[in-house]
């Protein structure tokens, strides 16, 4: 049986889910930052047009199990792709949602490699977590969870405030692998501007850059770094033999 807690995984949310009954970790998989935007209503825009507001099947399940259990209030730790869009599709839907997230704004992960390249300001692929979530039954408040109870259905922040919820959707996500002293992970928007940085403080002499994983975003940082610096001898490296 349901249990009024959902567990979501990193990447995004699922659209696969068919049934009432979720069990165990679901995602979204095909997200944009259009759709998240578009949750928002046709007057918000941070650089993407909106045409509609759009809600996944995994959301929908979630918001008709809520109104069949009679649920008026939701709590969403982690403030992710699966985070922010259950939130925002939940108070869109009448639930009065809290959301929980440790940082100031939301990054669009897709076009992280633009900002570090320059191509793109922080703007265009980031947003603050207090704009995007000023919409009605929506709270953001910034904080760490320090630990949940999942039969009280509640979390302990870092300042030691409890906060519960009738529903508790925990969508937090991963830490991108710990990388070595001479390396810098790119999973954050810190990360980028950290590259970004960087790039904008070296001179004219060629570099040698590696980018480790032939991923999606491993894959555009390391053309666009080449494009960005043409004289830079920039190496892609990927445990597989071929790019997918």
């Amino acid at each position: 049986a349901f249990t009024n807690t959902l567990s979501l995984g990193l990447e995004s949310l699922d659209d696969s889910c068919n049934s009432t009954r979720l069990n165990g970790p679901h995602s979204f998989s095909q997200t944009s930052f259009e759709h998240l935007t578009g949750c928002l209503g046709p007057n918000i825009s941070f650089g993407y047009s909106v045409s509609e507001s759009i809600m996944t099947r995994t959301t929908l399940v979630l918001l008709a199990t809520l109104h069949a259990a009679s649920a008026l209030q939701a709590l969403v730790l982690g403030g992710g792709f699966a985070g922010l869009y259950t939130a925002l599709n939940l108070a869109n839907g009448g639930v009065k949602t809290t959301l929980v997230d440790a940082r100031e704004r939301f990054a669009f992960l897709p076009l992280l490699y633009d900002y570090a390249c320059g191509a793109a300001d922080a703007d265009e692929v980031s947003a603050p977590f207090e704009e995007l979530c000023r919409v009605p039954n929506l709270t953001f408040k910034r904080a760490s969870v320090e630990s949940i109870d999942f039969d009280a259905k509640s979390a302990t922040l870092d300042d030691g405030t409890v906060i519960e919820g009738e529903t508790l959707v925990v969508a937090l996500g991963r830490e991108a692998p710990e990388a070595p002293a001479t390396a810098r992970p790119f999973y954050r928007l810190e990360d980028a501007a950290f590259v970004r940085e960087t790039l904008e403080g070296w001179d004219g002499a060629a570099r040698d850059v590696v980018v480790v994983g032939g991923g999606y975003t491993g894959v555009e940082l390391a053309c666009n770094l080449k494009r960005k610096r043409s004289q830079d001898a920039v190496t892609l490296w990927d445990r597989g033999a071929a790019l997918a």
